[in-house]
């Protein structure tokens, strides 16, 4: 093959090793990398470092390498090849700010991840808008890549995304308790840690009127729950704003939480004036004990009227 044509681009950036990666053709693309080498084959430095060049060094318009190709068309003779020729290689991000890790966790390619993690030495993890690859595998809801990526890199659980959200809020906002509970696991200080709103992760449970999220980090960081955002708003207002009747009944059932219940927000107002601004009612909750007189004093029934 002439040299020229291993580096030659089409009108997309692309070279022949895009091409290849991207269709799963790992024959073709061992065989590309051994041309690359060629020249080279008296001189192992060298021969590594046209590898490398090869990898690493020619990408393609949005900036994906060989590597993001088959990543993320799922190639995973592609990947396991490509990742094995150069372990030492980190692949950073393309324009879009993603690295074939965070690709893999984002698209649930649990084999393509476990080729990476296995083979890389410091492969990178970063996404777009400051997430991680733990970020990407939460939303997925996928406990198995999660405990993969925490087996990589524990100290993922406190690296927060441009909003300040960490791993651990996604998993309470979704209301994923199995991977909330991997994580807590890993690292309880994250359920004390609060994203740009002054939000902990209870309060997202409790916004979105997630039980059992609630009673994982209840259970297992307890004082987190005399923690407010803020606003001044603590795990009542939000499981009250949520409009969840099971989220309030099961905060109103923990004798531990009695005296939330009527604490104040920045604005001056208890859980019960915000329930009383909504348009749901919960008799339960107005006529509860655990009420003060005061909290129910402005009025028991909001005005729904015109």
């Amino acid at each position: 093959m002439c040299p020229d044509l291993l580096w030659k681009a089409n009108t997309k950036g692309e070279t022949l090793l895009h091409i290849a990666a991207r269709h799963g053709h790992a024959d073709i693309a061992k065989d590309l990398i051994d041309e690359c080498k060629r020249p080279y084959q008296n001189d192992p430095e060298k021969c590594v470092e046209a590898a490398r060049m090869m990898l690493l060094a020619v990408t393609n318009e949005p900036k994906d390498t060989a590597l993001h190709e088959a990543v993320r068309h799922n190639q995973v003779d592609v990947v396991k090849l490509l990742t094995k020729e150069d372990p030492r290689v980190p692949y950073d991000a393309n324009k879009a700010g993603e690295t074939p890790l965070y690709l893999a966790a984002e698209r649930g390619y649990k084999d393509v991840m476990k080729d990476i993690l296995s083979t890389c030495k410091s492969p990178a993890d970063h996404g777009p808008m400051g997430r991680k690859a733990l970020h990407a595998a939460v939303f997925c809801e996928d406990e198995e890549m999660t405990k993969m990526l925490l087996d990589f890199k524990k100290t993922l659980t406190s690296k927060p995304d441009q909003r300040g959200w960490l791993p651990l809020h996604l998993a309470a906002h979704l209301g994923c308790y199995k991977v909330l509970k991997e994580l807590l696991n890993a690292d309880k200080s994250a359920a004390y840690k609060v994203n740009n709103e002054g939000n902990i992760a209870l309060h997202l449970a409790a916004g979105r009127g997630k039980v059992y999220s609630m009673l994982e980090l209840i259970q297992s960081c307890p004082s987190c729950c005399e923690i407010t955002d803020n606003e001044g708003w603590n795990v009542f207002h939000f499981a009250v704003h949520s409009e969840s009747r099971k989220a309030v009944q099961f905060l109103l059932n923990n004798h531990s939480l009695g005296n939330l219940v009527n604490e104040k927000n920045h604005q001056g107002k208890t859980p019960l004036l915000e329930h009383a601004a909504s348009d749901s009612y919960m008799k339960s909750f107005i006529c509860h004990p655990k009420l003060s007189n005061q909290s129910r004093c402005p009025q028991s029934r909001p005005n729904i009227g015109p």
